[in-house]
């Protein structure tokens, strides 16, 4: 049978708060990181496909890494709305525990 998760206390509901802090620091260091290095041993295969033009080549890769922040942070976005549910769901102002799917 179900059994309802017990609702956050006010220490519960700062720690999950500091959990998201970090989820958002970790994710958004990550994304830098993971762009600068995509960034620098993409740059030298892009000059090699675009037939040795080395402008095309950087402005492209530019392209491609902002590109590449607006989908991460989009997915980060998208994560911390769904945590935001689970804290509204779980949260010390819930009177009732979420539906169950069907």
């Amino acid at each position: 049978m179900y059994a309802p998760t017990p609702a956050l206390t006010a220490g519960d509901f700062a720690v999950v708060h500091a959990a998201y802090g970090i989820y958002l620091l970790t994710s958004i260091a990550l994304t830098v990181w993971v762009a600068r290095v995509l960034s620098s041993t993409g740059e030298t295969f892009l000059v090699r496909c675009f037939g040795h033009d080395e402008d095309l080549a950087r402005s492209t890769n530019r392209l491609l890494v902002i590109g590449f922040y607006l989908v991460n942070m989009l997915m980060i976005a998208r994560m911390g709305r769904t945590i935001r549910g689970w804290i509204a769901d779980y949260g010390p102002e819930a009177n009732e525990p979420p539906a169950l799917p069907r």
